[in-house]
């Protein structure tokens, strides 16, 4: 099974597609969410050489990117990653001009659905900063449940959790 929804086509990323990643990594409205700072040019490129790293080492896990089926416009950016243990990790971006559209919703159900589909992933973790309100709401919507409030990159976060 691979990941798919009704508006986006998903494309596991390459180097090659660092420049459609900064859309998302330097864009501070963006990252606000994310880190407690907005990254610099450098700073993102060199989050996203890790990510291509992961990608590099695991076929079916790793980050995406979203594109929209008709206009082929990045939309948002993805992740599903070994966390510890026990967890998986589902992240995303979205970028502001696509927020309030469902966009978010639509991702998070196919990332979740795609999980479910693995073998080796049997629970979720999303990780949200205490001021995304959105980001509560939609993993709530997906059937994740809160686990506890802690620190993430050096902000004070949220944790949730959800078996599959």
């Amino acid at each position: 099974m691979s990941l798919s929804s009704e508006r986006l086509i998903y494309k596991k990323c390459v180097s090659s597609d660092v420049e459609d990643y900064l859309l998302f990594g330097t864009n501070a409205e963006v990252m606000r969410y994310v880190t407690p700072r907005p990254l610099t040019r450098e700073q993102a490129v060199r989050r996203f050489e890790k990510a291509m790293v992961i990608n590099g080492k695991n076929e079916k896990l790793g980050y995406w990117l979203a594109y929209h089926k008709t206009t082929k416009v990045p939309i948002a950016y993805l992740k599903l990653v070994k966390m510890g243990q026990d967890y998986h990790e589902i992240g995303y971006l979205i970028r502001p001009e696509f927020w309030r559209q469902n966009y978010g919703t639509e991702l998070a159900f196919a990332v979740v659905n795609y999980a479910r589909s693995l073998d080796e992933v049997s629970k979720l973790m999303g990780i949200v900063l205490i001021e995304n309100k959105a980001s509560k709401r939609l993993l709530e919507k997906c059937g994740f449940d809160f686990l506890k409030t802690g620190v993430f990159e050096g902000a004070k976060a949220e944790f949730y959790k959800l078996n599959v």
